[in-house]
This record gives structure tokens, sequence and C-alpha cells, in this order.
């Protein structure tokens, strides 16, 4: 019963990895975006889990979230294959990597990160028809990770492309070749995503939401989402 898994089997966790369905269960509560997402693991980890994984959060169109919480940390890993992770067995090799990996010696946030990329370009990837070169699929879900970690506090491209280490112009032509858009296009897609959630499910206002995704101000904001939906927040929530 959930009882007994709140009373029982979370405390006792090093690392409590559970799919956002199942978490909602637990929580008795919806996960429709990332904030849902980091206050849920922050709910389990308060529990008593010393680390927290949800999976299986598909809260964008075309975007699968996975989040690593606990210890200070908060790590989102995104991909835009839903297809390769949600092929069966998958879920099964990530837990297995995982746990190699912490039996190597890698601490919990390590042992994530490595065994997420190996999934992921050795199982998740080997589904794909897609024709884009691995370096740059890669290349294009880390940056996703990076926006999905940053996007409350940084808009720039010069700021995504400082941290995956290479130029705003190799960034552009990897966005471009991997979906078709750039990299500023990419940001705003993930904010107006993100905006949008928070409209539809929060009583937040617009100011809150305004300073809550990064913005200068709420003319900022109302002017930024003005020219990506051709209407304004107050009009969309209606």
């Amino acid at each position: 019963s959930i009882r007994a898994i709140v009373s029982f089997l979370i405390p006792e966790s090093t690392l409590l990895m559970l799919r956002c369905n199942e978490a909602e269960k637990i929580l008795g509560k919806k996960i429709t975006s990332d904030d849902d997402m980091l206050k849920a693991a922050k709910e389990l980890k308060n529990m008593g889990a010393e680390w927290v994984m949800l999976r299986g959060g598909q809260l964008a169109d075309g975007r699968l979230t996975a989040l690593l919480y606990g210890e200070g940390t908060k790590h989102f890993f995104t991909s835009y294959n839903i297809q390769g992770w949600k092929k069966h067995g998958v879920g099964s090799a990530l837990s297995a990597a995982i746990t190699t990996r912490l039996g190597m010696g890698d601490d919990v946030p390590t042992a994530i990160r490595n065994a997420h990329e190996y999934v992921h370009s050795r199982v998740v990837y080997a589904v794909s028809d897609e024709k884009q070169s691995l370096r740059a699929k890669d290349i294009y879900n880390e940056f996703i990770s990076i926006v999905a970690e940053f996007y409350q506090k940084e808009h720039s491209v010069a700021f995504y492309a400082d941290k995956l280490n290479i130029t705003t112009r190799y960034l552009s032509q990897v966005t471009d070749k991997t979906v078709g858009i750039s990299p500023k296009q990419v940001i705003s897609n993930y904010l107006i995503n993100e905006a949008k959630m928070l409209l539809d499910n929060s009583r937040l206002t617009i100011q809150e939401i305004s300073d809550k995704l990064g913005f200068s101000s709420q003319t900022m904001f109302c002017k930024f989402f003005k020219a990506q939906e051709k209407h304004t927040p107050t009009e969309y929530r209606r």
C-alpha cells in the first residue's frame, strides 16, 4: 500500500527512482511541469529518501524529462526521443547501469549521469531512425538538459553555448540540423511551454510567473509571450 511505501520503503532509500505517475499516486497531486517535478522530489526527499530520481515527465510536446534531486543537487535530463525511452526494457537497462556505476565507486550524481549517458547513446538511439549524427544529437539533448536547469535565470544563447564549451555558431548549426530552428527559438519554446503550464495549472499572478521565468519585468514577459503566441498571457488564461 501507499502508506507502507511512505512509512517503510522511502525512509530506507539511498536512491528512490519513480515514474512521475507513480509519484503522483504517492503524493496525491498532479505533476504537470518541471517546477511540479522539483516540488514532488523535495517532498519525497523530506519523507526520508537520500536521493530522488523522477522519470517519465512528458511535460511538453515532444519532450521527456527526468530529474535527480538531493544533497544540494538538482539536475534535469531531457530527451526528445520519446519512442526510444519508452521502449520495453529501457527502464531496467537504466537501473542496471546505475547499479553497475555505483558498484564501480561512483557517487550517486556521477552514477546517474554516466548511466544516463550510456543508455541514452547505446540503447535509446538504437531505435531512432533519425539521420542526424550521434554527436549532434548528444549536444542537442545536453543543450535541452541545461536549458531545463537554468531557464529560470538565463535566456541567452551565449550562456548555453559556454556551458557546452562550444561557440554560438556551432550551437546554431546543431539545432538547425537536429530540429530545424535556432537555439534562441529552442529557448523561447521552452519558456513558452513552461509559461503555459503555469498559466493553465497554477494560481500565480502574471507578475509572479514573469519573475519565476526570469524576466526583468512583467512588461518584458508579456511582450515576449505576445510575440510568440499572438496574444497576451491574460488573454491566454481566459
